[in-house]
């Protein structure tokens, strides 16, 4: 059985500021508490996703930030990012799906 996570992270920023876009700045012991919360909520799920689409979240690293993250809670599977999005938000706010790596299929880029 395939189980599928929508989370909207509300405005996941990260610790560094692009010049390229209106992004918000956190500090990065915001930023950091960030990625421990969600993936501390992520691990605490009856029934772990095959797949999480996560919306609102700054950019790339700030996954793959987020995956580290994910890699250091107990008992957690490891998830990869085979598909991100990159919107034309003025602000950089962009759209990714997790996969577990165990998963033997792909998922194309959009």
């Amino acid at each position: 059985m395939q189980r599928i996570l929508w989370w909207n992270v509300c405005n996941l920023f990260d610790d560094l500021d692009d010049p390229e876009t209106s992004d918000y700045v956190n500090s990065s012991f915001t930023y950091k508490r960030d990625l421990r919360e969600i993936a501390s909520v992520i691990s605490k799920l009856d029934t772990l996703a095959n797949f999480i689409g996560l919306g609102e979240v700054e950019n790339k690293r700030v996954i793959d930030d987020l995956c580290t993250e994910m890699r250091w809670t107990n008992q957690h599977p490891v998830y990869c990012c085979p598909t991100y999005i990159d919107s034309k938000d003025p602000r950089g706010i962009d759209v990714a799906c997790l996969q577990r790596r165990e998963q033997a299929f792909h998922v194309d880029h959009v």
